[in-house]
């Protein structure tokens, strides 16, 4: 059974809106607007100069999956290639070929994978810098990594990953329903390769990874669904020349 609480929020803007803007003007500039903000949070803030706190000591749980994951030292770089040939690669990279493949409009489709992109990099990002966990290669002076030292948790790798996944995986079902379960499996498995090459190149610990999945599938599946017509995270209205801001939330 499903609760649908909505919220309808009404606003008085100072700037005139044209009543004819069509739908999709709007969807391409909320989507350049969050992709502009992913970026900037990825690369335009730096930790280096806070004050961090001393206290990122991993528990045992950590540790114990450290030390059976970890790769050797020499060979952490390796594994540290891998992760990014894989979220860059099979990833990042099928945001332009996936449309390719629906029925639908390409721009369309586009917009959704760059909408998962963003929204969960906005997310990852945010928690890196409210969090502040130090890495293991860094806590354990494996490596210095600089401005990125505490920016462990969660992992964004994974959490890309399964999230574009999760999308892409709803979307190649619909278009492939027979083959459904090798779509999943493939999707699923690849991101999850992902999250265990992070923890052997030592960037992350199995926490990270493990919230960084979950984060990823909720932001996958939650922004398909709502290019799909199933109740809008935020849609804005005209009702009698009067501007609305309409907040919808699922709770299952």
């Amino acid at each position: 059974m499903q609760i649908i609480k909505s919220f309808s929020v009404k606003i008085l803007l100072s700037m005139s809106i044209m009543c004819g803007q069509n739908i999709i003007t709007k969807d391409y500039l909320r989507t350049i607007s969050q992709v502009g903000a992913f970026i900037y949070l990825e690369y335009g803030i730096s930790n280096e100069n806070e004050q961090i706190s001393a206290n990122n000591k991993p528990n045992e749980f950590d540790t114990f999956f450290r030390n059976s994951l970890k790769w050797k030292n020499e060979d952490i770089e390796k594994a540290n290639f891998a992760s990014d040939i894989l979220i860059y690669g099979a990833f990042l990279g099928s945001i332009p070929i996936t449309p390719m493949l629906s029925f639908k409009d390409y721009k369309e489709i586009l917009l959704l994978n760059l909408d998962v992109m963003s929204t969960t990099g906005i997310i990852t990002n945010t928690v890196k810098m409210l969090s502040k966990r130090q890495r293991p290669s860094s806590y354990f002076g494996i490596l210095d990594e600089g401005k990125e030292s505490h920016r462990s948790f969660f992992s964004g790798h994974t959490s890309l990953a399964f999230s574009i996944g999760t999308s892409n995986a709803m979307l190649l079902s619909k278009i492939f329903p027979e083959k459904k379960n090798v779509i999943w499996v493939a999707n699923i498995g690849l991101a999850s390769l992902t999250g265990f090459f992070r923890i052997a190149a030592d960037k992350h610990y199995m926490t990270d990874v493990i919230f960084g999945g979950i984060a990823g599938y909720l932001i996958g599946k939650a922004v398909f669904n709502r290019y799909n017509g199933k109740i809008p995270l935020i849609s804005l209205k005209m009702i009698n020349n009067t501007p609305y801001v309409n907040l919808s939330f699922n709770i299952k």
